[in-house]
């Protein structure tokens, strides 16, 4: 299992280095990198072309996205992102719960 922890830092430095990202970068811009790549998403739904790993283009865009976010997360200072992650299934599935009853 990735520890998406220990590899924020990485992440971010690379995210970093591919969008021009740094410490003054705005939260707008940030919102706007991961819009890019929502785009460059919905445009590769129907493409099958698929790379060496045999991952459809939209799998390898929607990785880069995660990614992104990740670093994002990690640029505002979240040191445990796991955690929130799980904080946030759990109260994502709570919610449901209530909705169901």
């Amino acid at each position: 299992m990735i520890k998406i922890n220990h590899l924020s830092e990485r992440v971010y430095k690379v995210m970093a280095d591919r969008f021009k990202i740094n410490r003054n970068t705005s939260m707008k811009a940030w919102l706007l990198y991961i819009s890019a790549i929502w785009r460059e998403a919905d445009k590769s739904i129907h493409d099958k072309e698929c790379s060496r790993f045999v991952y459809s283009r939209l799998e390898l865009i929607l990785a880069d996205m995660i990614l992104l976010i990740v670093a994002l997360l990690h640029y505002l200072g979240v040191r445990n992102i796991e955690n929130l992650l799980r904080r946030r299934l759990d109260e994502n599935d709570r919610d449901n719960m209530k909705l169901k009853k």
